[in-house]
């Protein structure tokens, strides 16, 4: 969940309107929340995801938890949770990208 109302108050706030696009994905692929366009994220989402875990287990690296990806729309962010959740934005240009991937351990 990117939006935390529990945040410490050092620590940056995000609203939906922050990005263009976003989605949260269950383990399952199924969308739970999310703005803009939601099937092509949807599908983004789940597909880099796997692909990235792949590479990650062949490199011996495990599981990969988060991926940052530049495609010609722009850049995404993929955080995947403990639960197997996925969570992937499309931020705005107004947000600092440094701190955003700070927050997602990217």
């Amino acid at each position: 969940q990117l939006i935390d109302s529990e945040a410490p108050e050092s620590s940056v706030v995000y609203r939906a309107v922050d990005f263009e696009h976003s989605v949260h994905l269950d383990a399952h692929g199924n969308i739970l929340a999310g703005n803009g366009k939601l099937d092509e994220l949807a599908s983004l989402a789940a597909y880099v995801c796997r692909i990235a875990s792949l590479v990650g287990r062949q490199l011996s690296f495990g599981d990969v938890t988060g991926v940052e990806t530049t495609l010609a729309t722009g850049t995404f962010f993929m955080h995947r949770e403990t639960n197997g959740d996925i969570v992937c934005i499309k931020p705005r240009a107004h947000l600092n990208l440094i701190q955003l991937r700070t927050q997602l351990n990217l």
